[in-house]
């Protein structure tokens, strides 16, 4: 997804015994991968966790919706006909991370705020499929108010032991604007 994992490869490439993964992922998603790197790597040889977290990764869900396709568009990733007609009509586009690609996911109506809640409901509707430990949200939300709302939406469901809210690096905050809002988590 970006070229972070070809410059880990190069420099690894100098030294023994450092492997690299791909997180096929962004944001949280990468996060994610991460702790559990952190959690398991004294309990097996490297090449062994490296082959447990490729297994891992392929557990993770990530999935983001974004207020306007404005930044798509302006960043060339949206046509024009597809921004207008989704501001003309209110459509928020959700989109999903699978294999390391951003995939367009389903598209809520309506408010941002009202597309927000609806998404956090699509998305955790399958919570018995997810593992209970962790939550993460990754967000470009401005509005502390509209933040501490989503968040308190997510607590009041009980699914989760820890939810662990991280505000999108720039990159993601460029092409997702202002008030991006993802979730992952990891299956079962």
């Amino acid at each position: 997804m970006s070229s972070c994992y070809a410059n880990a490869v190069t420099a690894a490439g100098n030294f023994d015994n450092v492997y690299v993964i791909d997180s096929l992922s962004i944001s949280s998603g990468s996060s994610l991968l991460a702790m559990e790197a952190s959690r398991k790597k004294d309990s097996m040889p490297a090449k062994e966790l490296v082959e447990y977290l490729i297994a891992y990764r392929d557990k993770i869900i990530g999935s983001f919706i974004i207020e306007t396709l404005e930044y798509l568009h302006e960043g060339g990733r949206c046509s024009t006909l597809a921004y207008l007609g989704a501001s003309a009509l209110q459509i928020r586009q959700s989109i999903n991370i699978r294999d390391g690609k951003l995939v367009v996911g389903k598209k809520y109506m309506g408010t941002y705020k009202r597309a927000l809640k609806e998404f956090i409901d699509t998305m955790l509707a399958q919570h018995e499929q997810m593992d209970d430990e962790v939550v993460m949200i990754s967000h470009a939300i401005q509005d502390e108010a509209l933040l501490n709302s989503v968040m308190a939406q997510i607590d009041s469901l009980h699914y989760f032991k820890q939810i662990i809210p991280l505000s999108v690096c720039a990159a993601v905050a460029c092409h997702g604007g202002p008030n991006a809002f993802g979730l992952f988590f990891v299956q079962k």
